[in-house]
């Protein structure tokens, strides 16, 4: 595993192994408030050979996005729905209008089923209730970015045109 510091943040991302050798760099944005969330994620992602940035609110998370669209685009999210500043419906809406190529996963602490699915109905692809365990996450990660995702190497080598 070989991890470079990353661009101003001062966190880590990993480059080259795990589920997605020879398909990286596939970015991954983390969006939770929730200080101990992020970087747990991130680490789960980062061993899944995902490269991960973290936000902590939907605003921010959506100026990365804009401000990295040509350096270094975000290729997928995972995006929590409650959050200060701009919650996750709000963001997931913004990003359908101006991104709708980037699959969302949302998550959400709430077993709230008619919530949930309304995130589906605007544009996620799929959503976990926390606590979600490793298994899940890798599955779901892998489904939606990968094999789902037109942003993909994969996606596109694998998918016969129509």
């Amino acid at each position: 595993m070989r991890r470079t510091p990353e661009e101003g943040g001062g966190s880590t991302k990993q480059i080259g192994t795990g589920a997605l050798e020879g398909i990286l760099p596939f970015r991954i944005l983390v969006v939770d408030d929730n200080e101990d969330t992020c970087p747990a994620l991130r680490d789960r992602l980062l061993s899944m050979g995902f490269d991960v940035v973290t936000e902590n609110n939907g605003h921010a998370a959506l100026s990365r996005i804009a401000l990295e669209a040509r350096r270094a685009p975000i290729q997928g999210l995972l995006l929590d729905l409650q959050m200060p500043v701009l919650d996750g419906i709000a963001v997931l809406r913004e990003l359908q209008e101006r991104y709708s190529a980037i699959p969302i996963i949302m998550m959400a602490a709430t077993t709230d089923r008619g919530l949930l699915k309304k995130t589906l109905k605007l544009g996620a692809r799929a959503y976990l209730v926390k606590p979600f365990d490793n298994g899940l996450l890798r599955e779901q990660c892998l489904r939606v970015f990968l094999e789902d995702n037109p942003l993909s190497e994969k996606s596109s080598r694998d998918t016969p045109l129509r």
